[in-house]
């Protein structure tokens, strides 16, 4: 099945008034209704996911957020993690937060996930005397984390990214500026040996960006890097299936050339069986890419709605709604035309801003890698 994206801005919305203020991460919810957004003032503000109104702000993290999530069992909870060594649960309806383990300040948390039962959650943490921790907090109580394991020889540098397998809850997959990818399986007991738990170490060379499992069981295991480059492995063996040593290049030498900068989002869209690769200029342009195993396809480009490097999105695969945040605290809602306003709508309302889009589909089916 191609995946054919006209994409057009429907909301645009300016999170913060201070221009030092921008967007990390982005996180929706299983219904698809909810937006969150956490920003360099250490505050995750909720959204609507329909028209960008602001329906909560969360604040009590008192350093960089490293991390959002909403549970996938409750859609009023969000996870969060920060580099001031607090992993939290939020309530989204009430504001109210529960620190669920606190490493402290002296050990900052760069990264989170928690497994797909939600009965454990994994922290990673910044290298800190001569050591790179993966923390296992047990969520079985509800509204309490306990430590039950501490793995401090898996990664040699700053953990940077953390994924959870989506169908298995005992595996998971840990990336680090050391330019590894581990991948470990926690069957017999999170306190088991560390060395007997890991069953994988890809090597990317370069500082691990990103991670994740995909395919239609979850089989594949792809990885980014910070120099802008792309793997794509089997996930028994590890055997490689994809190598694109620097995205930029391999676009600009495409049939149709296409110009980026960096990295944004890698997103398996699960309808399509397919894995896609969003990508931004730094003046603010992004596009949405097929992962082919020696190319990229062009899939959608999505110009002028921001004017800085677009640092994160979230693409509700569902209805084919994607959400973008930049450097200067804009969060946009790309999707189909909206229809025409009625005659006595607000002038001022915010969807009135321009729209500009272009879109091109792959015609083949091929495989998600």
């Amino acid at each position: 099945m191609a995946v054919e994206l006209a994409l057009h801005v429907q909301r645009k919305f300016a999170v913060g008034n201070d221009a030092s203020t921008y967007l990390f991460d982005l996180a929706g919810n299983t219904a698809g209704t909810v937006i969150a957004a956490s920003a360099s003032n250490h505050s995750i503000k909720i959204y609507s996911a329909t028209d960008l109104s602001i329906l909560a702000e969360l604040k009590g993290h008192k350093e960089r957020i490293s991390g959002i999530k909403f549970s996938s069992r409750n859609d009023d909870i969000l996870y969060s993690c920060s580099m001031d060594g607090a992993f939290c649960q939020w309530s989204i309806s009430s504001g109210k937060r529960v620190i669920l383990y606190n490493a402290g300040k002296n050990l900052p948390l760069t990264s989170f996930d928690v497994n797909c039962t939600e009965t454990l959650a994994c922290l990673g943490t910044e290298f800190i005397d001569h050591e790179a921790k993966l923390l296992f907090i047990d969520l079985t109580t509800a509204g309490s984390g306990r430590l039950v394991a501490t793995y401090d020889n898996v990664h040699n540098d700053d953990i940077t990214c953390i994924h959870f397998h989506p169908i298995t809850p005992t595996a998971l997959l840990s990336g680090s500026t050391d330019g590894t990818v581990s991948h470990i399986d926690l069957s017999s007991a999170p306190d088991s040996n560390e060395d007997d738990c890991l069953l994988l170490t890809l090597n990317t060379e370069s500082s691990v960006a990103s991670i994740g499992f995909f395919g239609p069981v979850s089989q594949y295991i792809y990885a980014t890097t910070h120099i802008e480059s792309l793997y794509v492995w089997e996930i028994n063996e590890g055997t490689q299936l994809v190598q694109l040593n620097d995205v930029r290049q391999t676009t600009r030498n495409s049939p149709i050339p296409v110009q980026i900068d960096y990295i944004v989002d890698v997103v398996y869209h699960a309808s399509s069986q397919r894995l896609f690769l969003v990508a931004g200029t730094f003046d603010g342009n992004i596009v949405m890419l097929h992962i082919n195993r020696d190319s990229l396809d062009l899939v959608a480009t999505m110009p002028k709605a921001h004017n800085e490097m677009v640092r994160c999105s979230f693409w509700n695969t569902g209805v084919d709604h994607v959400f973008t945040g930049d450097e200067d605290a804009v969060l946009c809602k790309w999707g189909p035309p909206l229809p025409p306003a009625p005659v006595d709508s607000n002038p001022e309302a915010d969807h009135k801003i321009k729209t500009v889009t272009d879109s091109r589909g792959a015609q083949k089916r091929v495989a998600p890698y």
